[in-house]
């Protein structure tokens, strides 16, 4: 979120001035901040903003929640599956394109968008480098206008995430 000018002015004047009593710097700042005239427009913009950081934290635990549940963190032997007639193979098998990266599922992303989403999830830190990674190889095998699901088999993303470091079983 891009801050109003006169907010980060408010920070910066009073952080200067109590530059050894950050309480009362944040106290006096909050107080100068209600009394702008945007104060409600920037308030918006905050819930605005950690809304999306909560939607975000979501889709994390929702993730890691389905590698979870398939064995992805446990030892490699244990997280063989046996049989391929389950409903809980069924429903990984089906989850895999569902896999989410970006704002969206990993299954509806087209070839031509991988280079941005890529490039932005490198700039969103660590955590997003796995995916990242794996859609900058998916890139090399997506077409331009396709998605993922309709370029390649589910056992062949299987691969290829696991390969990322991100695959969800």
């Amino acid at each position: 979120m891009a801050f109003p000018k006169s907010v980060m002015e408010v920070i910066e004047s009073t952080a200067v001035r109590y530059k050894e009593d950050a309480e009362k710097a944040t106290r006096l700042a909050i107080q100068a901040i209600q009394k702008l005239p945007e104060y409600s427009k920037f308030v918006d913009g905050l819930v605005a903003d950690a809304v999306g950081t909560l939607i975000h934290r979501h889709r994390y635990e929702s993730n890691r929640q389905m590698r979870n549940d398939v064995g992805w963190y446990s030892e490699r032997s244990a997280r063989i599956v046996k049989t391929e007639t389950s409903k809980g193979v069924l429903a990984v098998a089906e989850s895999v394109f569902n896999y989410r990266v970006a704002g969206t599922i990993l299954g509806k992303i087209m070839g031509k968008e991988m280079e941005l989403i890529a490039s932005r999830e490198e700039r969103s830190g660590v955590t997003h480098m796995a995916n990242a990674k794996l859609l900058r190889q998916l890139q090399k095998i997506v077409p331009e206008n396709s998605t993922v699901e309709e370029a390649i088999t589910e056992r062949k993303l299987r691969r290829i995430m696991e390969k990322a470091g991100c695959q969800p079983e």
